[in-house]
């Protein structure tokens, strides 16, 4: 699953799907991958494909999405899109605390291979 051309435009179809509304701002103009709104909220998500260093992309993406958290607001919410692959659940599980990811209200988007996407929010438990 690359992140360009399957994750970033699954998660956007969901998005659109669920009434979010998606900026035209896109990575070659700021860096962000998909930034969306809906009723006054602000999403900011970045995305990972699947590479042969899983590891390493994994901690690029929540490094990108810690740089982007320069406003604290109860309107913003940030998120990882990332392959449904068990290696990528087991690195979010083992790498972000729940706690960090509460205080954060941090989500996690998981795409499955038929680009199904399921959100886990900040407050539920990685399975």
């Amino acid at each position: 699953m690359n992140e360009k051309t399957f994750v970033v435009p699954k998660i956007i179809q969901w998005l659109e799907s669920n009434g979010w509304k998606i900026s035209p701002i896109t990575y070659e103009r700021n860096g962000v991958d998909i930034k969306a709104s809906k009723n006054g909220d602000q999403y900011i998500i970045e995305c990972k494909g699947e590479t042969k260093a899983e590891g390493i992309d994994f901690l690029t993406c929540v490094g990108q999405i810690i740089s982007r958290m320069k406003q604290t607001s109860d309107t913003n919410y940030y998120g990882l899109g990332l392959p449904n692959t068990q290696k990528y659940k087991d690195l979010a599980k083992q790498q972000i605390p729940e706690q960090i990811r509460k205080k954060l209200k941090l989500r996690i988007l998981f795409v499955n291979e038929d680009g199904q996407v399921q959100e886990i929010k900040s407050s539920e438990k990685l399975n």
